[in-house]
């Protein structure tokens, strides 16, 4: 499934699919093009590849802050086999109209919010060989949202269990929750019950955190 990261520093022959910030940018990142994770001085650096059937092509590297263990855990959960819709902006111009574009899930390689509007994401994905950029109606984390199917904002109580109780019927087989900085705590989970014929997940926080995202793959 994808993830959100931090990323600090991206090198390699990227032919202007990338941008350069002097500080850092968040990227959504498809887990299946990571060719090799490798950890060094407490930061994760990330050896990408454009086309995830091709481990040699359009190699590069990237720095960011997302530790090994959750790619690892991105990288085995499922994701959809579905077709995804974007509405795309003629001619990358925001000020034109837009026309819906489908792929495949597994096509999207990353993206990263458009600076100018964060309601607009820049993404990079697969058309065969070829590797497409484009600008599109939607902002990163709801292209997050609608690859993790089902998502929430919840706020986590200080020092007691918080009970969520989701609409789902059958078990999540992925549970991943960011608090509001975008930093992976789903080590907070406790449980996933069955109760009165929906999910039940149980948290707890020593501190309190507001305005969480609950994302869940079933």
């Amino acid at each position: 499934m994808y993830f959100l990261t931090t990323v600090s520093k991206w090198q390699g022959e990227d032919g202007g699919r990338r941008i350069v910030n002097d500080s850092p940018t968040t990227y959504l990142i498809n887990p299946s093009n990571i060719a090799e994770i490798v950890v060094l001085n407490g930061e994760t650096r990330v050896l990408f590849s454009d086309l995830y059937n091709n481990s040699r092509s359009g190699l590069s590297y990237f720095w960011c802050n997302t530790s090994l263990a959750d790619i690892i855990l991105a990288s085995d959960s499922p994701m959809s086999s579905g077709i995804y819709s974007l509405d795309v902006f003629y001619k990358n111009d925001p000020l034109r109209s837009t026309s819906v574009l489908n792929i495949k899930y597994n096509n999207l390689i990353f993206a990263w919010a458009y600076s100018a509007n964060a309601n607009y994401s820049w993404v990079v994905y697969q058309n065969g060989e070829k590797i497409v950029k484009i600008l599109v109606s939607k902002a990163l984390t709801e292209i997050l949202d609608d690859a993790m199917k089902y998502s929430s904002t919840i706020n986590i109580n200080a020092g007691v269990n918080t009970v969520i109780t989701t609409t789902l019927t059958v078990v999540p087989y992925s549970v991943q929750l960011l608090d509001s900085s975008g930093n992976d705590v789903s080590n907070l989970l406790v449980s996933i019950t069955l109760v009165g014929g929906v999910y039940v997940l149980t948290f707890y926080s020593i501190d309190a955190l507001l305005n969480c995202k609950l994302y869940l793959l079933y």
